[in-house]
């Protein structure tokens, strides 16, 4: 990786500073504020500024910008967290344009940022039941099992709950063919 032990040691230092502060704090200005900022930045403005060209373009070039924003946020280069999260902008983008609404990618985005939150938070407990007791391990097989489920579900809600919906229009959208997806 590319994240060296110095920033490591800084990590942990805030880590430690965040557990001073109120839970609902951290989860507003760690999770629900940048979800919200993200979303509308990425999802309501790039995304809806490429859409005029094709959607599989928007969802593309935007999913990349948010992967490398993410690679570039913070004081070091983290090039690990490209393909996580440009994967991640394009299940957000494709559910904006699915929905036709910037919300469900906000609540998405913020139960993300949450449950990696509540992981750091509370690591010593997830250490009692064995899990994430060694740097690698994975969660149970069960729970990944019902993420998969809960996403395969999700994606399928959206899918079916939008059929016969109109799809959003931007201005360009009239002067080219149908870019449905």
């Amino acid at each position: 990786g590319t994240i060296e032990l110095e920033h490591l040691v800084q990590v942990a230092a805030f880590k430690d500073q965040l557990s001073s502060l109120s839970w609902w704090l951290v989860m507003f200005v760690f999770a629900l504020t940048p979800a919200v900022c993200e979303e509308g930045l990425f999802r309501g403005f790039v995304l809806s500024s490429l859409h005029r060209y094709s959607a599989a373009w928007a969802i593309g070039l935007s999913a990349v910008l948010f992967g490398l924003m993410h690679v570039l946020t913070s004081n070091v280069l983290a090039v690990e967290r490209f393909l996580p999260t440009t994967f991640m902008g394009i299940l957000l983008a494709w559910i904006a344009l699915r929905t036709g609404s910037i919300w469900p990618g906000v609540v998405l985005h913020a139960l993300h940022n949450g449950f990696l939150l509540s992981a750091s938070r509370f690591e010593e407990q997830l250490k009692q039941w064995h899990i994430l007791v060694e740097e690698g391990e994975h969660l149970p097989p069960l729970w990944l099992a019902v993420g998969a489920v809960a996403f395969a579900l999700g994606c399928a809600a959206i899918w079916l709950g939008t059929r016969g919906i109109p799809r959003v229009r931007y201005p360009l959208d009239e002067d080219h063919s149908d870019n449905s997806i």
